[in-house]
């Protein structure tokens, strides 16, 4: 699948997703806190371009895709689409990898705690039966 593809998917799956819940009357929590007291947001859009942009350029490396992931899911979509996704242009993925793992130890976390949420967020947010980014 090329990446065009790919990002056509998920910007999909999100917008799919998203149409549910506008018409789900319940309101819906747009975040889980951690027990560390990490906020992470459900995937937006923003989330998922980004996401898409970081598993181009992780390919082939799980955890600094899954990593990152998380940082990008510890921001707001505003964040995101103003701030992170610039460094996801211009950053290499040693860089990326360093920023989001120093962002989870400064926030008290450990990736251990993290990324089992993230997985779940993910499987969520692009309607897969697979447990998230965690296995890609």
């Amino acid at each position: 699948m090329d990446e065009r593809s790919r990002i056509e998917e998920l910007v999909g799956a999100v917008e799919e997703k998203a149409t549910g819940r506008a018409l789900d009357p319940s309101p819906a929590q747009d975040y889980v806190t951690l027990a560390c007291g990490l906020r992470l947001y459900k995937p937006t859009l923003p989330h998922v371009w980004a996401i898409a942009r970081a598993s181009m350029l992780f390919k082939g490396r799980s955890y600094g895709l899954n990593v990152v992931t998380a940082w990008l899911l510890g921001h707001g979509q505003r964040e995101v689409r103003n701030e992170l996704m610039g460094l996801l242009r211009k950053s290499d993925c040693d860089a990326l990898e360093t920023a989001a793992e120093e962002f989870l130890l400064d926030a008290g976390c450990a990736p251990d705690e993290v990324l089992p949420v993230v997985a779940e967020l993910t499987a969520e947010a692009f309607g897969s039966k697979k447990k998230g980014m965690q296995d890609t």
